[in-house]
């Protein structure tokens, strides 16, 4: 049965195959309304029926709404982990970053160690050469020593010799 239909002249079915005459409560001051009524004109049957209605719609709308609220705690509770992910992705790519600049700086370091440890080669090299001429120059100069005491013993017995033959 509609609202509108309440008040109306036409027969209603109230059951099926049965009919009655509408009531006219619209005819009537509210002081007059037939018991089976209330002040808005609504059947009392049909007032329970939306009272009803009414709170099955009011447990409904708090079903949705503690649905709707887990919803957004889980919705809260996933931006606070993504949150925490990007902090640490954040923080993960700020060391990679570090990282990469230090390792670009111990490659440069790397660089010119190789460099200096070429030169250190280049010298020892150098200096090896050095030695060898070196150690030839001392070989001579030995030589020489050896060759030049030779010649002051041959002179000084030249000279020994040379002195006695005059006496004799």
């Amino acid at each position: 049965m509609v609202l509108s239909e309440v008040g109306s002249a036409e027969k209603v079915e109230s059951t099926p195959g049965t009919t009655q005459e509408p009531e006219a409560a619209i005819d009537h001051p509210v002081c007059c309304l037939p018991s089976t009524s209330n002040i808005y004109n609504v059947p009392i049957d049909l007032a329970v029926d939306l009272s009803q209605l009414e709170i099955a719609l009011v447990k409904e709308l708090a079903e949705k709404t503690k649905l709707k609220e887990s919803k957004v705690i889980n919705l809260q509770n996933e931006e606070s982990k993504l949150k925490r992910y990007w902090k640490t992705s954040k923080t993960n790519f700020d060391k990679l970053s570090l990282l990469q600049i230090q390792k670009s700086e111990v490659a440069a370091k790397k660089q010119v160690l190789e460099s200096n440890l070429q030169s250190i080669i280049m010298e020892k090299g150098v200096v090896e050469n050095s030695i060898v001429i070196l150690q030839k120059q001392r070989m001579e100069h030995i030589s020489l020593v050896e060759a030049a005491e030779k010649d002051a013993v041959e002179a000084e017995e030249n000279y020994e010799e040379a002195v006695q033959e005059p006496k004799s």
